[in-house]
């Protein structure tokens, strides 16, 4: 598969090869004839809006001043961000309109495209700064309607992942790559979204969190505090380690190395000791790991809740049992490139079939830094660069 670095646009001509991009990617062809709102996007198809869109952050000479990983991170999401429109769409006829919503398309969005890029062998790191400006690329329209308090978290949030200037730059480009009588008020709305990120510390670096524990509470509507400042010393907090990989990432391998003295509840175990394939339902498997959880937390005694773990709401389910027992949340991702992951599921003593594994990338949502108070993802640890100037970006 071509990858989409070798359509990056490059100076000093900076052009788009949009007859390979439509042979390569039968994503981006699948957005062809795609309906369209009638009054927010009058320039036609979905094609046509991200034709539009790409065109408009490639001409942008913010976008040409970025370094170069960048430049392909917000590029790949430029082509990727209404990936899932064709999915999303339903109509609805009012004052004798047809109309055309698309709810759910940025989240939908980019789980997709996590699938996408992955099979890319795209760097993780990129990839999900692609995925984060995907998910949140309408929110710069939007956010100056919200609270002080409401907007300041957003921004806060933005600043661990892709960073409010990154995506500030993709919602402009996402206003000007249409046709509709609101866009000059859709650009002015990205520019307040600079002005609030700018006003909290965190347009071109991350947000100043008085620590972990602070950063997490407030991200997660836990807690009603200023994250700027410490709550105190938390003490000896028991603490659950919560995994999140496909199959065949390494899982075991991470446990067995790291995991010390403390219990593992392992899904794949109880799974096996109930005979329920890993193709079946999972209630019973999941009620059985809870209640066995359920005991480590009344005993405060820190233990690993082994499970694929790669969707935010089952992940949810855990951390919102843990913090109520007090335990502080660590999450640790793993992942391996596309094709070493199905080697080594097909070499596994109990290997999961193909399509469960499919599946499982159709849901996979990344963890991230609002749902512990630690997160360990390996992949996306590689240092980042930086601008050579501090009129540019800066990511943390």
């Amino acid at each position: 598969m071509t990858a989409i670095a070798d359509f990056l646009p490059s100076d000093p001509s900076w052009s788009l090869d949009w007859d390979g991009i439509d042979a390569a990617y039968p994503w981006i062809r699948a957005l062809r004839g795609a309906a369209h709102d009638p009054i927010h996007h009058r320039e036609g198809d979905v094609w046509t809006h991200v034709r539009m869109v790409t065109e408009e952050i490639v001409a942008d000479p913010e976008w040409r001043a970025l370094p170069e990983d960048l430049r392909l991170a917000s590029f790949a999401a430029a082509l990727l961000h209404d990936v899932a429109k064709p999915a999303t769409a339903s109509a609805e006829i009012v004052d004798g309109v047809e109309r055309i919503h698309h709810h759910g398309h940025s989240r939908a969005g980019a789980v997709m495209a996590r699938g996408i890029l992955w099979r890319q062998d795209f760097e993780p790191r990129l990839r999900e700064i692609v995925c984060s400006l995907i998910a949140r690329h309408q929110t710069p329209f939007w956010l100056h309607e919200r609270d002080y308090e409401d907007a300041r978290r957003i921004v806060a949030g933005q600043s661990l992942s892709s960073g409010n200037r990154l995506l500030a730059i993709l919602a402009r480009a996402d206003a000007r790559g249409r046709i509709c009588d609101d866009r000059d008020m859709m650009e002015l709305a990205v520019e307040e979204y600079r002005a609030i990120a700018s006003e909290h510390e965190c347009l071109d670096a991350s947000f100043p969190f008085a620590g972990e524990r602070e950063r997490f509470l407030y991200l997660s509507r836990r807690g009603d505090l200023d994250p700027r400042f410490p709550i105190g010393a938390p003490g000896d907090r028991p603490e659950v380690v919560l995994m999140s990989a496909l199959p065949g990432a390494g899982k075991s391998t991470w446990i067995a190395r790291n995991a010390g003295d403390r219990p593992v509840i392992s899904l794949d175990e109880i799974r096996r000791a109930l005979r329920i394939g890993p193709e079946k339902p999972q209630g019973p498997v999941l009620e059985a790991g809870k209640e066995a959880a359920k005991a480590h937390l009344r005993a405060k005694t820190s233990f690993v809740w082994d499970t694929t773990g790669v969707t935010r709401d089952l992940r949810e389910k855990m951390i919102g049992l843990a913090f109520d027992y007090g335990f502080a949340i660590r999450i640790v991702a793993l992942e391996a490139p596309f094709r070493e992951l199905l080697r080594r599921n097909r070499e596994r003593e109990h290997p999961v079939p193909t399509e469960v594994i499919e599946r499982l990338v159709g849901k996979w949502d990344h963890p991230d830094l609002s749902e512990c108070d630690r997160l360990d993802a390996p992949a996306l640890e590689a240092p980042r660069a930086q601008p050579s100037s501090s009129s540019k970006p800066r990511m943390i």
